[in-house]
């Protein structure tokens, strides 16, 4: 008989229950997921994922939503996923370039979710944690009136601000300059959650980091957006919310397989940028891009 666990996590204020795990995954999840361990006092949404050992054939009648093979192939990811719609219920695939494979079948509001792995013995519990837990969350948080951008997020005293950008756009130098600084926390260095809640805005760490592999379970209010772009001077442009939409929608996690999520995707989008400031952010990695930032906050 497998040994098996029960674990709780907290990330974003959304309650996940993982049900039924290898005991074999428990090390390398709660070392991944340290700071998100446990329930959250609030939740806003609950979720439970029971994970199985043998993976399901697909049913005899889908329809694909959605297949990022070819995305996958442009930016040279090694993961891959497809999802289809299966009636009552989603149908998500993912291949890993290890050979570990997950099939994830979910009610359409992400609340009931069986997990099926088929697992890389080097792998472990690697497939879950960088694959299927993180398409869990960019298809609940839309749910929960909040999404994930591709950001770093910062704390700094009791407000707080996000750097988003793609990948090379210094996300993650821009994390290392404020990690030493006093009163400050780096919340992540790649993706947060930003949610919209009784007409405030606030940002989440999550446990998905880049490469300084900075994370803290940590929130705050959200008071200003800087669009990154690399120059060899600092520079802040205000925007307006007409011109940052479309500029965010670019940069966040979106759900295009679903028209509803879509929809409220950009609704959350919408609300952002009507209560956050949004700016072009044009610096030079220094100490003195600091000051620029600390001069709007």
């Amino acid at each position: 008989m497998h040994r098996t666990i029960d674990l709780n996590l907290n990330i974003a204020e959304i309650s996940l229950k993982l049900i039924g795990f290898p005991h074999l995954f428990q090390l390398e999840i709660e070392k991944r997921f340290t700071h998100f361990l446990g329930k959250p006092p609030n939740p806003v949404s609950y979720v439970r994922i029971h994970w199985c050992r043998r993976g399901k054939t697909l049913p005899p009648s889908v329809d694909l939503l959605f297949d990022s093979t070819p995305i996958c192939d442009v930016l040279g990811v090694g993961r891959m996923w497809k999802i289809y719609d299966c009636g009552d219920t989603l149908l998500a695939t993912i291949s890993y370039e290890g050979g570990s494979m997950a099939r994830i079948i979910t009610d359409k509001e992400w609340n009931r979710i069986m997990l099926y792995e088929e697992v890389n013995s080097k792998d472990r519990s690697g497939s879950f944690i960088n694959g299927a837990l993180e398409l869990i969350l960019r298809a609940k948080t839309p749910l929960t009136g909040g999404l994930i951008f591709h950001s770093a997020g910062i704390s700094y005293g009791e407000k707080s601000f996000l750097v988003v950008g793609h990948s090379g756009d210094g996300k993650s130098t821009m994390a290392s300059l404020w990690k030493n600084e006093a009163q400050a926390i780096v919340m992540n260095d790649d993706r947060m959650a930003v949610r919209v809640e009784k007409g405030e805005v606030k940002c989440y760490g999550t446990p998905w980091s880049g490469t300084l592999e900075m994370v803290a379970n940590y929130s705050a209010p959200l008071e200003a957006i800087f669009l990154s772009e690399k120059s060899e001077r600092n520079e802040l442009i205000y925007i307006t919310p007409g011109m940052a939409a479309p500029l965010l929608i670019a940069r966040a996690f979106l759900p295009f397989w679903d028209k509803k999520l879509m929809e409220y995707a950009l609704d959350v989008i919408d609300a952002i940028v009507r209560r956050v400031p949004v700016y072009i952010l044009r610096w030079h990695p220094g100490r003195e891009v600091i000051k620029v930032i600390r001069s709007l906050l």
